[in-house]
């Protein structure tokens, strides 16, 4: 039913057919053989393990040609005539950085080939300078990025770019420049009381022991500034040591109940062969204590571990807790990171001075080496997939660098995605189960509650009101989940019924009454907010929608005797900030914490005894076939807050709809009726995982060129591809947004049962797409594996 609705819709959207060989003519060029060969020389990934004389290029009997792969969307290698070593300037090497001439500028790029030409007098120009004396990746990440150029169809130059901090894009030095200390001065025992409790607690750890960033990270977030402060008062100073070991000993973590201890050994025992598993444990199992069991007996081997988080916010909180019981240098790796840190961080994972890495999505690509294990918390977070540039799955590179290497890895989730779960029954993974709560804390009880018919306080039901009060009366915590930030989704004038609308973007503007503006979520633009309506002038205007601005309001009202923290993109966007928001919740005191789905991701709040969910309904009647896939899994992943320790645990989840499948599943705690029910519905539609999907996403400022040129490129496949019965193409057709920037978006969905045939026809597809010219300024992108099809 699923699929034949979306062919109907995209068929609905199609524009009315042309001739698709003028049309293929009019704006393409046929992709020739050198590129087509260029193409596959690019896509077959060098060899780094060999010795070094087969991955160093020895110019002897003719000229040594370089093939270097640069940060272009062309999917091809550009060849250079390698300089002539001396001792000041190495020979190149496979994986190397050089300087090369492109056009009227210079650019740093890789060696990815080398070739010989019998002709001297070919007219390619001679690289500038070779900046590595060695491969800057390891072999493995190497191999693992050659796959990923191929696999997503994506250059090999921006691939390569993604991997290394931009401190390194432009030839800087790749050295680790040894590891920053902080200590106290010596004055600072003479120091009179500092007025901040900051800058006393940080003058405090830096006169106990001299810490290492990474320490300080750990115990203090937003330091920095504060160091600064002591630093002007001459009461702290910075060094920089060779390396840093923390000392003392790990702390011993608590007993092991009899799954943990047998998912650790499982782990434990796969050694020198690749081993996915899936950690399949319930909210509150102790998935974490597996995690670091685990790490801990392979870094008693002498190896690396990698961890990966989907949130930012989670990194503090899981950081410190690797840190408090395993006693190796670690240093995390996430985009709020100045360039200057994450050069840092990713030089001590290449040397081996960090012996654990944590971070989001693209510590992926963290160049450790000997790596033993990979760890990857929530594998179900869309926050793993990439949506713009190099589109990547975080998860897929980890299980691919997993098997490169022939280690383990552990994919950990409460909710598993569907694509593991199938994999998982296919036997590709190895699923290890923890259905029972650490430390003896029962599941929460969980019902819907229906508000048809009822009117509601700013979103708030009475029911619900007065559960909220009676959980703060007994000293428990509650925990708001509003899955919409601002005050109101949109602003309506009551006499003429005018929305004020973004004018770059398909959408309504958002409500932010504390900064008295109507913002854009889509392209962030912003316009103060006035009292009267655009149109007519009238004063009568009235916000629609519920937003976590509009609820903390509502709460500060309802209970002005408690506090109040609201958790969101508009609250914790600075470093630290999350942190700090939850730090306030560990003195265990009756409080309202009220938020977005970045409270529902493996944060460990053990007082939350009341979870009420607000707007649950947004997510059955939303288009995007995973819609209901990523509502049940925030309903119970943030169910998982309430009841952790011994205060018993009470979930309500305010609908429209209470005798809903999904719904009565999820209140059931019943992920695998969840599943059974999803999985048959993907099954029937033809849809992931059961089929395999990619997206040609465009953009323009004229929306006749983009539908011409998506028009023309759907041609261009059929003309590429006559025998490739078993791709379905789908589309033109309006993106979710149809029209964000100022640029309208449309698309193209390709659709097979299985990923060869997708893959080889999209292969001399997007070739000739990037040779073509791209008439009316139009931009366009291939994502392999879309999240969704918006």
């Amino acid at each position: 039913m699923l699929r034949r609705t979306l062919a109907a819709t995209l068929r609905r959207y199609e524009l009315p057919s042309i001739n698709r060989k003028s049309a293929t003519a009019e704006f393409f060029v046929q992709p020739s053989r050198h590129l087509m060969n260029t193409s596959v020389k690019m896509n077959r990934a060098p060899d780094l393990t060999g010795s070094a004389d087969a991955r160093t290029a020895a110019a002897v009997h003719s000229p040594l040609i370089i093939q270097v792969a640069l940060a272009t969307p062309l999917t091809k290698l550009f060849d250079y005539y390698a300089p002539t070593a001396t001792p000041e300037q190495p020979a190149p090497k496979l994986g190397a950085r050089v300087r090369v001439p492109f056009g009227p500028r210079q650019m740093v790029g890789f060696v990815a080939g080398f070739g010989r030409s019998s002709n001297a007098d070919i007219a390619l120009k001679t690289a500038l300078k070779v900046i590595d004396s060695k491969p800057l990746l390891p072999a493995e990440l190497w191999d693992t990025l050659n796959f990923a150029a191929r696999y997503y169809h994506h250059s090999l130059g921006e691939v390569l770019n993604t991997a290394v901090p931009t401190a390194l894009r432009d030839g800087s030095e790749s050295k680790a420049r040894g590891v920053p200390m902080f200590r106290a001065s010596a004055h600072a025992a003479n120091a009179a009381v500092l007025r901040g409790p900051a800058q006393r607690a940080l003058l405090a750890l830096l006169t106990e022991r001299e810490h290492s960033d990474s320490e300080l990270n750990i115990a203090l977030p937003g330091w920095r500034a504060v160091f600064l402060a002591l630093k002007r008062k001459d009461l702290a100073e910075q060094w920089t040591a060779a390396s840093f070991i923390p000392p003392g000993v790990a702390l011993a973590g608590p007993q092991l109940n009899a799954e943990q201890a047998e998912a650790v050994r499982a782990i434990g025992a796969q050694t020198g062969v690749f081993a996915p598993f899936l950690l399949n444990g319930v909210t509150g199992s102790g998935k974490t204590e597996v995690y670091l069991h685990a790490a801990a007996k392979v870094l008693a081997r002498g190896q690396t571990v990698l961890v990966l988080v989907p949130e930012i916010g989670l990194t503090p909180q899981t950081l410190r807790r690797f840190a408090q019981r395993l006693a190796v240098p670690q240093v995390v790796a996430h985009s709020q990171l100045s360039d200057t840190e994450r050069a840092y961080g990713w030089q001590q994972a290449r040397s081996g001075a960090a012996r654990l890495v944590l971070g989001t999505r693209s510590a992926v690509f963290a160049p450790l080496p000997n790596l033993g294990l990979i760890i990857l918390d929530e594998e179900h977070d869309g926050s793993y997939k990439q949506l713009d540039g190099f589109r990547y799955h975080a998860r897929d590179l980890a299980l691919k660098r997993a098997q490169t290497l022939k280690i383990a890895i552990v994919l950990g989730s409460a909710t598993p995605s569907l694509e593991m779960l199938k994999a998982a029954n296919e036997n590709r993974i190895t699923t290890l189960h923890l259905r029972a709560r650490a430390a003896a804390s029962a599941l929460p009880s969980q019902a819907v509650l229906d508000i048809r018919g009822q009117s509601l306080d700013e979103g708030l039901a009475t029911r619900s009101i007065l559960a909220i009060r009676e959980c703060l009366m007994s000293g428990g915590q509650a925990l708001i989940l509003r899955n919409r930030r601002g005050f109101a989704a949109q602003l309506e004038c009551v006499s003429c019924g005018h929305v004020e609308h973004c004018p770059r973007c398909d959408r309504a503007l958002t409500l932010h009454r504390a900064a008295g503006a109507l913002r854009c979520h889509y392209c962030d633009l912003r316009q103060p907010l006035r009292m009267d309506c655009s149109q007519c002038a009238s004063t009568e205007l009235t916000a629609l929608g519920v937003g976590t601005e509009r609820v903390e309001i509502a709460l500060a009202r309802l209970f002005p005797e408690w506090p109040i923290l609201r958790v969101d993109r508009d609250t914790v966007s600075t470093k630290g900030a999350m942190e700090a928001k939850l730090k306030t919740l560990e003195n265990g005191k009756p409080c309202i914490l009220v938020g977005t789905q970045m409270l529902a991701k493996g944060h460990d709040l053990p007082d939350i005894a009341l979870v009420l969910v607000l707007g649950a309904d947004d997510g059955l009647h939303a288009q995007d076939f995973r819609a209901s896939e990523r509502l049940a899994q925030l309903l119970l992943q943030v169910a998982g807050r309430a009841g952790r320790a011994s205060r018993p645990g009470t979930v309500l989840i305010q609908t429209h709809q209470p005798e809903h499948p999904l719904l009565q599943a999820v209140i059931g705690g019943d992920y695998a009726q969840v599943v059974q029910l999803l999985m048959a519905e993907r099954r029937a539609t033809e849809l992931p995982p059961f089929a395999y999907a990619a997206l040609l996403r465009a953009d323009a400022i004229k929306k006749d060129a983009l539908d011409a040129y998506l028009q023309a490129a759907r041609a261009l496949f059929h003309q590429l591809n006559p025998d490739a019965s078993s791709v379905q193409i789908f589309g033109p057709m309006p993106a979710g947004l149809a029209k964000r920037a100022g640029r309208h978006r449309a698309q193209l969905v390709l659709m097979c049962s299985q990923r060869a045939p997708l893959h080889q026809a999209i292969e001399p597809w997007i070739a000739a797409l990037h040779a073509g010219k791209k008439p009316g300024n139009v931009h366009f992108s291939l994502d392999i594996d879309p999240y969704e099809f918006g």
